[in-house]
């Protein structure tokens, strides 16, 4: 079935489709693009947010936590009226308050071997959004398996990190970058200043849009390095490449 542009969505995409390089096959394109994301926190967010905003078709959120008060710190999707429910859902909640025309499926519980590849089948991206190892190396092997593209993010302090890899085109994953993890700096809730975090999910969500269209961007090669204090920016070239 051939996906078109209403007249509608070209005059709520008008912003983008006025860029020099975005067509209205691209906006098509993210129309027809289903994600999962993993992590509706500080990261999550302003991916989910933006995602929604720019018109990718279906948005897969998987978090199974619930919203508590030090998350409004820096997780601006909820409220106070949201605290003691469910992550995921209202992250579907106000995507679809964002963007009717878009599909969000919330995803309740935690991402697990038993079921990261019935989530994760059929989507054009893999998006790291959460906080720990054991997820990280899980959407690193379901990439691999099922040859769909990850993209991993992190923040912590003033520093973010950010790196997309596509086992198409590289034999260089997240375990490679990341072999030894330190399990201990799971179990500690770990300073971040709220804004460094939608900075660097917004940089994700960017990174994510680039992904869709089959854009060209340094982070396929090279990890990404944000520190806001500076500001500045470094990469830091995948090993083997």
């Amino acid at each position: 079935m051939k996906i078109s542009l209403e007249p509608l969505e070209q005059e709520r995409y008008q912003r983008q489709l006025a860029l020099d390089d975005f067509s209205s096959k691209d906006q098509v394109l993210l129309k027809d693009s289903k994600v999962l994301i993993v992590g509706a926190g500080g990261l999550g967010s302003p991916i989910i947010a933006y995602l929604a905003a720019a018109g990718v078709g279906e948005l897969r959120i998987a978090d199974e936590d619930s919203v508590s008060l030090s998350n409004l710190q820096r997780q601006v999707l909820f409220r106070e009226e949201d605290l003691g429910k469910n992550k995921a859902a209202i992250a579907v909640r106000e995507a679809k308050r964002l963007n009717s025309k878009i599909a969000a499926i919330p995803i309740v519980q935690r991402i697990a071997p038993e079921n990261v590849a019935s989530y994760a089948e059929g989507c054009d991206l893999l998006i790291d959004a959460c906080d720990n190892y054991t997820t990280r190396y899980l959407l690193d092997e379901t990439s691999a398996l099922l040859q769909i593209p990850y993209l991993y993010g992190a923040v912590e302090y003033y520093v973010g990190q950010i790196a997309l890899f596509r086992y198409r085109d590289s034999k260089v994953g997240y375990r490679d970058l990341f072999p030894r993890p330190d399990m201990d700096k799971e179990k500690l809730a770990i300073p971040v200043l709220g804004a460094v975090a939608g900075t660097v999910g917004c940089m994700i969500a960017t990174e994510a849009i680039k992904a869709l269209l089959h854009r060209e961007t340094a982070i396929s090669k090279a990890l990404m390095l944000y520190d806001a204090k500076g500001p500045s920016i470094q990469l830091l070239r995948f090993p083997y490449e």
